[in-house]
């Protein structure tokens, strides 16, 4: 996130994260709502034109299916920072018109996360 933060504020745009915890209630009526993630109004998944799925939740959850996120061929329950990254710096280039932002090539996130911590000392 503070990638982001950084990467942004050069181009004046100020970026929030606000976290709002599902009640009981909530999520027994949608569970998919779990790990929503919400910028400038759209979901990361409208950004990155990745796809909504789901998987059968833990014992926790019951019987409840939890929300997963295809992108690049790649499923992720949990959403990688990188991913999150990824979409804020879309939907920068879009809103704000911002098109010196170097987006690259859609790849399996946790390929590039295994090159980066791969060249580290």
């Amino acid at each position: 996130m503070n990638n982001l933060r950084k990467e942004l504020a050069i181009y004046g745009i100020d970026v929030m994260l606000r976290k709002k915890a599902l009640d009981l209630e909530t999520f027994k009526k949608d569970a998919l709502q779990s790990n929503k993630i919400l910028i400038a109004g759209k979901t990361l998944e409208e950004w990155l034109e990745a796809k909504t799925g789901q998987i059968k939740c833990c014992d926790t959850c019951g019987d409840a299916e939890r929300r997963t996120v295809e992108y690049a061929d790649e499923t992720h329950e949990a959403i990688p920072a990188a991913l999150i990254v990824r979409a804020g710096f879309v939907a920068a280039s879009k809103v704000f018109d911002v098109k010196s932002l170097h987006i690259a090539e859609r790849k399996p996130i946790l390929k590039i996360m295994r090159r980066l911590s791969e060249k580290k000392p």
